[in-house]
């Protein structure tokens, strides 16, 4: 085997980008010397690494889109390729669809690594003999692919739930701590009063009392066990891989925003109700799925398609079931989406992501409007009132229970309920 100094070159940039960024090595039908990286979660989620210069790929290039294509259908991500090209030619002109640079001793032209890789020149070390570089540098790679094989083995042996992502699996815990915690009151207070209790919407005490922390924590509150388990369900299965595709933080704000879009909705439209239930953030995120499915064009593929068409129908049923929340529902979809196109991992996006910053401005803009707009209340409630103020009383919570007292006899009094 003649070993050439660009076999050593592209071996030690390609352990670089799997050492340190957590690339994985594609397997592709090579066409002379290349490489193809993947990885998912990153900045640049495919990266080929080629000997061929930059005019010379020209005539290669509608293969290599192809190969691109199929592997962004397989990581689920769609970002423009990143193309090193390990040559002594430099990039003179750029590609509209792929991101090029060249490097060869030690110089970089084209797209600026640097910028993104500050330490990416520490990857060429040379101990004067070519063979021995090539094949300690192998030696590397190989060891961290006996590892990874070790740890994909380990994740199968682990079962499903270690296939969770953590986020996801924190935001279940809290809810099924919650609906523990439901059953513990419930022994002492009625259904409502304890779903009140542990941060459910009560449009009521939201206007009398400003307890507007109750727009984000009414999705975290579950009073029945076949509503908790099928929220938790649509929860795993969507954060399976919207927090693969956005990232934890990311998928975080969806979440949230998409819980309070949804109770934003509730407090604008509906009349004063009792509200609890993930399902907000559910649509949020199911609005996520779809904004990437589309990005992706994976939705293109027939049984993704059918199987979007499965779950919009079914959710569209459920509406239909009694005590649902539609405008919750709704509001949690529609923040979703605003949230979805401004944090998609998609430069490609830049426009749109521009009107959704404007959109959800307006939105958020136009909710706050209108909720400042409503001066009363369309019922009163003062039996559950009293029960929740009751059972404050047994709770170390004065600061909030004589407030909330408080506030309640003033609007009382304002209504004409008590003189």
């Amino acid at each position: 085997m003649q070993i050439e100094k660009i076999d050593v070159l592209m071996l030690q940039c390609a352990y670089y980008f799997v050492e340190k960024y957590h690339y994985s090595f594609i397997r592709t039908k090579v066409v002379g010397k290349e490489i193809w990286l993947g990885n998912p979660n990153a900045e640049f989620p495919v990266i080929h690494l080629t000997s061929a210069n930059a005019s010379a790929s020209y005539f290669d290039k509608d293969r290599v889109v192809q190969v691109h294509e199929a592997i962004e259908q397989l990581l689920r991500r769609k970002e423009k390729l990143l193309n090193i090209h390990i040559c002594n030619e430099k990039i003179v002109e750029f590609d509209e669809d792929f991101y090029d640079t060249a490097i060869f001793d030690g110089q970089i032209t084209g797209v600026d690594l640097l910028s993104k890789f500050p330490d990416f020149m520490s990857a060429f070390t040379t101990s004067g003999n070519l063979s021995r570089d090539y094949f300690e540098i192998a030696r590397k790679i190989d060891k961290i692919g006996a590892k990874d094989a070790r740890v994909q083995k380990e994740k199968k042996k682990s079962g499903y739930f270690n296939q969770i992502p953590i986020t996801t699996k924190i935001i279940a815990a809290i809810c099924i701590i919650i609906y523990f915690l439901s059953l513990y009151f419930t022994r002492k207070f009625d259904i409502n009063t304890s779903a009140i209790l542990l941060g459910a919407f009560y449009k009521e005490f939201i206007f009398i009392n400003h307890d507007f922390w109750r727009f984000l924590t009414c999705g975290f509150v579950h009073v029945s066990f076949g509503h908790l388990l099928m929220n938790m369900l649509s929860l795993i299965n969507l954060g399976k891989s919207i927090e693969q595709v956005y990232g934890w933080k990311k998928f975080l704000v969806i979440l949230l925003g998409s819980i309070i879009s949804g109770s934003a909705f509730i407090y604008v439209l509906d009349r004063n109700t009792i509200t609890v239930g993930l399902s907000g953030g559910l649509y949020g995120l199911l609005a996520a799925m779809l904004v990437f499915l589309i990005q992706s064009q994976m939705i293109k593929r027939p049984q993704i398609m059918s199987n979007v068409i499965n779950i919009v129908f079914i959710n569209l049923l459920i509406n239909l079931m009694p005590n649902i929340s539609v405008l919750g529902h709704l509001g949690g979809f529609v923040g979703g989406l605003f949230l979805s196109f401004l944090l998609y991992p998609n430069e490609r996006l830049q426009k749109m992501k521009k009107h959704a910053i404007v959109a959800l401005v307006i939105f958020s803009c136009m909710m706050t409007f209108k909720c400042s707009q409503i001066k009363n209340l369309d019922q009163i409630y003062s039996g559950t009132d009293l029960a929740v103020v009751s059972a404050l009383k047994t709770m170390p919570l004065d600061f909030y229970t004589d407030s909330l007292y408080k506030n309640l006899i003033e609007y009382y009094i304002k209504c004409g309920l008590i003189k």
